[in-house]
């Protein structure tokens, strides 16, 4: 049987970014010479400088329209940014542990770096854990998408970020990112909560080594993370904060650990609002 394509008027491209990024570029362009007639439309929540450029080169008089905005409004004004500093995957666990039995209302997504974090989670007792990565086959990733969404379900979604595009789940009330590396995956995961105008919580374990990154991420994106030892809807951050100074302000290697001036100066403005707070 022969599909007969021709007649389509439009060829869209859901996360459109991503699958230029994986090299599916020249896949697209074929498609479109089985649909002369059909206009390309792209859809994605970040549109990087390097995806516009094979945009330009790829698609014939492209236009860009910019629903978002630029970086600094990415991420909505219903999402509270909370950063975690750990020194272990099992100090996350035991943080996560906590937090789940004392939160045991909260719909929570967990992402994680890599499937092998994903597996970390079996044999895990402190929650129902729901894996979905990658590896699994597509029939076992819908039952565990369609579980999770289930409303009277319980159960924790731990994923890689397969998940983090095009999840429809409207009640997530917190995203944990057990990792994080890049600043786009960063953007897509904190969406999942805060989303149809609800209220959510992104919580982001990191080690210490790994605060320079949070910090660019703050200042590309302009928002402002909560610094705290634990997760927690009190205001604990101020003894937190004060050993993130300590590590932000003097480092024993400025040039290697990239913290600039105005790391220093956006940490120092954040402790005098909170020592006001405080007072």
């Amino acid at each position: 049987m022969r599909l007969d394509i021709s007649t389509c008027q439009y060829q869209i491209l859901d996360e459109g970014d991503k699958m230029l990024d994986m090299g599916f570029d020249e896949d697209i362009k074929t498609l479109q010479r089985y649909m002369p007639s059909a206009q390309t439309m792209i859809f994605s929540a970040t549109v990087p400088e390097f995806i516009q450029a094979i945009a330009m080169t790829k698609l014939k008089e492209p236009i860009l329209i910019d629903l978002v905005g630029t970086n600094e409004t990415q991420l909505p004004d219903t999402i509270r940014n909370m950063v975690i500093v750990t020194n272990s995957d099992t100090h996350k666990h035991a943080l996560l542990a906590d937090y789940i039995k004392k939160n045991p209302e909260k719909k929570v997504l967990v992402f994680c770096e890599t499937k092998k974090e994903v597996r970390m989670f079996e044999g895990k007792t402190y929650g129902d854990f729901l894996p979905l990565h990658g590896d699994m086959e597509q029939s076992a990733r819908l039952r565990a998408l369609s579980s999770y969404k289930n409303p009277r379900s319980k159960q924790i979604l731990v994923a890689t970020d397969v998940a983090a595009r095009g999840l429809d789940v409207n009640d997530i009330d917190v995203v944990v990112q057990f990792s994080v590396r890049q600043c786009d995956s960063f953007v897509h995961r904190s969406g999942r909560t805060g989303r149809a105008n609800k209220e959510g919580t992104n919580i982001v374990f990191c080690q210490k080594a790994d605060l320079p990154t949070i910090k660019e991420f703050e200042k590309q994106l302009k928002i402002k993370m909560e610094y705290r030892n634990k997760i927690s809807d009190n205001d604990d951050s101020k003894e937190a904060l004060e050993k993130h100074s300590q590590i932000l302000i003097k480092p024993r290697q400025p040039r290697e650990c990239g913290i600039t001036g105005e790391h220093v100066n956006a940490l120092v403005e954040f402790y005098s609002e909170l020592d006001e707070q405080t007072k």
